[in-house]
C-alpha cells in the first residue's frame, strides 16, 4: 500500500473524529475510564476536532493518506508553554491501519518537523505502555512531570526528546 503525507485541512473533521473515536474505542479499552469511554459520542468528537481547527495557527495537521482514504493523522506546531519547543499534540492511525507503520511514517514527518527546536514534548497516558514504549525507541523520555485532564481523568506523562545536535 503506498500512503503519501499531506496536510490536512478543516473539510477533514468528519474523518478525523472517526479515527479518533474509533482509537477510543478499541485501543484505549484499558486505558481510560469506562464511564469516559461510554460517555464520549461521535458527535462529541466532531465537536473536539472542529474546536481544534479553531484558533490555532501555531498548529499544523498531517495526513497519512492511501489515494482519498486518511488513514491517520498527526497534529504538532510550536509548543504552548514554551516558544523554543515543538509540541506532539495528537497522534492517531485509525484501527484497522495499527500496526502497519502509518504511525511511525507520520512521526517521522513530525519529528523532523519540529528538529529545528530545542526540545519536543507530548503527553501519554501513564497506563498506555506500548505509546510510552514507542515514544522511547524514538529518543523521548519520561520528563517526571503529570497531569489529569478533567475530560479524560486519568494520568498524563510528560515526555520530552532532546533535538539539540552533538557537537
Amino acid at each position: 500500500m503506498d500512503v503519501e503525507l499531506k496536510s490536512i485541512g478543516e473539510d477533514a473533521v468528519p474523518r478525523l473524529a472517526d479515527i479518533f473515536y474509533g482509537c477510543l474505542q478499541r485501543d484505549y479499552i484499558d486505558v481510560l475510564p469506562q464511564e469516559v469511554l461510554s460517555g464520549f459520542t461521535l458527535q462529541e468528537s466532531i465537536s473536539l476536532w472542529s474546536k481544534s481547527f479553531a484558533g490555532q495557527e501555531s498548529s499544523k495537521f498531517i495526513g497519512a493518506w492511501s489515494g482519498d482514504q486518511l488513514l491517520g493523522f498527526a497534529k504538532f506546531g510550536q509548543d504552548p508553554e514554551n516558544a523554543r519547543n515543538g509540541y506532539l499534540a495528537s497522534l492517531y492511525v485509525d484501527p484497522s491501519q495499527s500496526g502497519k507503520g502509518v504511525g511511525r511514517l507520520l512521526l517521522a514527518h513530525v519529528l523532523q518537523a519540529l528538529s529545528l527546536y530545542s526540545q519536543t514534548r507530548l503527553w501519554v497516558f501513564s497506563n498506555n505502555p506500548r505509546a510510552i514504549k514507542l515514544y522511547e525507541s524514538l529518543g523521548f523520555s519520561l520528563s517526571g512531570r503529570t497531569r489529569v485532564e478533567a475530560e479524560w481523568k486519568v494520568l498524563q506523562s510528560e515526555m520530552v526528546l532532546n533535538n539539540a545536535k552533538p557537537d
